[in-house]
């Protein structure tokens, strides 16, 4: 089974490389539960792990000096398409991929305020609205 689960944060806000880790203890800890329902291992510090709410986390500004510079050549930011409007695959427009949904903790986090670099805004991802409201799923277990 394939499954790919939307969550909130930047690249290295869900796999991990920041100092504030809470956004990467979610992904990891939905990881780590799926992965053990397969037999995987873990310590007992990942296993035992303790998730506070995504708005209570840090959520990073990825564009740093470098990528400031690149929009002098008017290279701009830009948020993935996910659910039915992602490009470049292989499916009818409008679809949703079989395994493909939202974490309830990146749901659950719109509209509220996180920790951000820098300062305090609103967390709401335009293409995680756009992609729940074209009918992407929110994740459950199963």
């Amino acid at each position: 089974t394939i499954e790919q689960v939307w969550f909130a944060g930047v690249h290295s806000n869900i796999g991990g490389g920041y100092r504030d880790c809470g956004l990467a203890n979610i992904a990891l800890d939905w990881l780590a539960g799926r992965s053990a329902r397969h037999g995987l291992q873990f310590t007992d510090s990942i296993a035992g792990m303790q998730c506070e709410a995504a708005d209570r986390c840090r959520l990073e500004d990825s564009f740093s000096w470098s990528y400031q510079a690149l929009r002098a050549l008017r290279v701009r930011p830009y948020q993935r398409e996910i659910g039915p409007k992602q490009g470049g695959d292989i499916r009818p427009a409008g679809t949703i991929v079989p395994g493909e949904s939202a974490h309830p903790s990146a749901v659950e986090a719109i509209g509220k305020h996180f920790a951000r670099n820098p300062g305090n805004a609103h967390y709401e991802p335009k293409n995680l609205i756009s992609a729940l409201d074209d009918g992407l799923p929110v994740w459950q277990e199963t």
